[in-house]
């Protein structure tokens, strides 16, 4: 039985269940209590992801910017960047935002997120400052 694996579903299924602050909680949790998991750069994501839909935005960024400085090479850091891009916006930090997608669509072209940074960008697009 492997404790860390349902600890980690555990948390992620409070983050699937919208139970955004016990899902901060549970995920702070498992970050702390297994700091060499391969599940890290998940965890760290689904930590950054409740702390954005709780509204903590400048902490998601923190959260997100981390998972890039220490996990460069993770398959979902194309979804971290679209992260800490939805944070942006949020903080109508607009113009950083559209540099922050562009980066994203030129650095990850094939990723599966790209659609959703492409229409995102778009939709800024026409937003006037």
């Amino acid at each position: 039985k492997n404790i860390e694996l349902d600890e980690y579903a555990e948390a992620d299924s409070l983050v699937k269940a919208t139970r955004y602050k016990e899902a901060f909680e549970a995920l702070d949790k498992f970050i702390i209590t297994y700091p060499n998991s391969n599940l890290l750069p998940k965890a760290k994501y689904s930590l950054g992801y409740s702390q954005w839909a709780l509204k903590n935005y400048n902490a998601a960024i923190k959260t997100y910017s981390k998972i890039i400085q220490l996990h460069p090479d993770s398959e979902i850091i194309p979804d971290v960047i679209y992260g800490i891009a939805n944070c942006e916006i949020q903080l109508t930090r607009i113009t950083k935002a559209k540099k922050t997608l562009r980066g994203l669509i030129s650095k990850y072209p094939k990723s599966e997120i790209i659609e959703k940074a492409k229409k995102r960008l778009e939709a800024l697009k026409s937003i006037k400052l």
